[in-house]
């Protein structure tokens, strides 16, 4: 419930409990969320997320951007997986064959082509319209 009389609106923000250290807020947060809005979070110097012990999982209904303005996106990880990547269209000779090529349609879209000798990726392919 919004404790806050000037509110037109209330998100909600659990919290656990707010420490600070040597003049920086840190918070232990069980749970933010703004059922009705937007929730925004932004700092000058960066925000960080840390899961020492277990996992973070990022899901939203319709799309989900990681964006860098003036630097890179780095995945680090021993394994990288992108279950659902659509298959270009295939060639008769060897489509048994569990080898594919990584291609890159030129809006951006990746998709998996079955390898060959040289390269199997078709611009024209269906996934990149």
């Amino acid at each position: 419930m919004c404790q806050s009389p000037a509110a037109v609106h209330c998100d909600y923000f659990h919290r656990k409990e707010i420490l600070t250290d040597i003049g920086k807020a840190v918070i232990a947060i069980g749970r933010l969320e703004s059922p009705t809005r937007a929730l925004v979070m932004e700092a000058p110097k960066g925000i960080e997320i840390n899961a020492e012990a277990g996992s973070l999982k990022a899901t939203c209904r319709t799309e989900l951007r990681l964006e860098s303005k003036d630097g890179e996106i780095t995945l680090n990880s021993a394994k990288i997986k992108l279950p659902n990547l659509p298959q270009g269209s295939s060639s008769s000779a060897g489509s048994r064959q569990k080898i594919y090529e990584l291609c890159v349609c030129p809006n951006g879209r990746l998709f998996l082509s079955q390898a060959g000798s040289s390269s199997t990726c078709q611009i024209n392919t269906s996934v990149c319209l």
